[in-house]
């Protein structure tokens, strides 16, 4: 792992760096998807997927936690709704779609 000697928006920018979005969704109950049925989504805005581990923490299962996962591609926008001086406060929006135009 790459450490970060200045900010991020430089080491974005650098050369050679790839930098993507992984979500994990824990859903109430089992939905289908073009994946298959599931009720974890685990996507990433890498156009490719990517191959990743899971969570080591909850509410990741403990009997799945730090597992190797593919985290499939899905466009995916996201805009903080409310930000302030804390963290904790702060309020975020993702938006995924699968309408392609």
């Amino acid at each position: 792992m790459k450490s970060l000697t200045s900010p991020v928006t430089t080491q974005r920018d650098a050369t050679q760096s790839g930098w993507c979005e992984l979500y994990d969704f824990y859903l109430k109950s089992t939905i289908t998807t073009p994946f298959g049925p599931t009720s974890v989504l685990r996507l990433t805005s890498n156009p490719a997927g990517l191959s990743f581990f899971t969570p080591k923490v909850s509410p990741e299962s403990p009997a799945t936690r730090g597992n190797a996962q593919n985290y499939s591609f899905w466009p995916l926008k996201r805009q903080i709704i409310k930000g302030s001086n804390k963290f904790t406060n702060d309020k975020l929006a993702i938006a995924a779609s699968n309408v392609s135009q």
